[in-house]
C-alpha cells in the first residue's frame, strides 16, 4: 500500500457474444490492456484521492466489462461502458469524520476519455463506430483515445496491414474530436438524469420516515 489508490480492468467477452471461438481471448486482453493504460494516466483520475490513510488504506476500484453481444466495435463500447461505470459509482467517505462516513462521494474523475474508432478500407473508406460486418472488410483500423473536454488526443492505436497516410490519420482525428463531444454530452445527461432520479428516491424515502 503506497500513496496512490489502485485501478484495475477486467474484461470478459462471453461465448455466446462472438461466434469466432479464436477471437474472445486475444481481445480480452488487448481491451483490458488497452482501457487500463488509459486510465492508468493521472490525468484520468488522481489516485491520490483514493488514499485512505497513506502507507495503510487505500481504495482499489475494480471495473468488470462482460460483452454480451459482439457486433462490431467492442472497444469504443468496453471504454464508454467503463468510464460510465466510474462516474456512475458512489463510494463511502474516507471516515476521518462521521458525516463523511455517512456520505456517498463519486470517484475522483478529472476527465473522460472517448474511444472513436474507424475501419480503413483498400479503397480508401474510413468507417466509424463499424459494425461486425464492416469489420470483416477492413483492412486497418484506428481507435483515438479523445479527451472531449481539452479537444486533446490521448492515445491513437492502430493496426493492420494497410498503410495509412498522416493525411488520413489526421482526418481520423478530426472526425474523433467532434464526435468525443456529442457522445461526452450524451453520457453526462445520462449520468445527471440518474443522480436526479437517485436523490427524488431519497426525498421520497425520507418522506415515508417522516410520516
Amino acid at each position: 500500500v503506497g500513496n496512490y489508490g489502485d485501478l484495475h480492468v477486467l474484461t470478459a467477452i462471453t461465448p455466446l457474444a462472438t461466434s469466432m471461438d479464436n477471437r474472445s481471448d486475444p481481445m480480452n486482453i488487448a481491451i483490458s490492456r488497452t482501457i487500463s493504460r488509459v486510465l492508468d494516466k493521472r490525468s484520468v483520475i488522481d489516485y491520490r484521492a483514493l488514499v485512505v490513510v497513506a502507507g495503510e488504506e487505500i481504495w482499489r476500484v475494480r471495473v468488470d466489462l462482460r460483452v454480451l453481444d459482439d457486433d462490431g466495435n467492442v472497444l469504443d463500447c468496453t471504454m464508454l461502458a467503463a468510464m460510465a461505470a466510474l462516474l456512475h459509482f458512489r463510494r463511502k467517505g474516507d471516515g476521518k469524520n462521521k458525516m463523511d462516513t455517512d456520505q456517498l462521494m463519486p470517484l475522483p474523475v478529472k476527465c473522460l476519455p472517448i474511444s472513436v474508432s474507424f475501419a480503413c478500407t483498400a479503397s480508401g473508406l474510413h468507417v466509424q463506430d463499424p459494425t461486425k460486418l464492416e469489420e470483416s472488410v477492413e483492412a486497418a483500423r484506428i481507435s483515438c483515445i479523445v479527451d472531449p473536454q481539452r479537444a486533446d488526443i490521448i492515445q491513437i492505436i492502430r493496426s493492420g496491414e494497410l498503410a495509412l497516410s498522416t493525411s488520413d490519420i489526421s482526418r481520423c482525428c478530426r472526425n474523433a474530436l467532434e464526435a468525443s463531444s456529442n457522445i461526452r454530452e450524451v453520457l453526462k445527461k445520462a449520468i445527471e438524469e440518474d443522480i436526479r432520479k437517485r436523490d427524488n428516491v431519497k426525498m421520497e424515502f425520507a418522506q415515508l420516515f417522516k410520516r
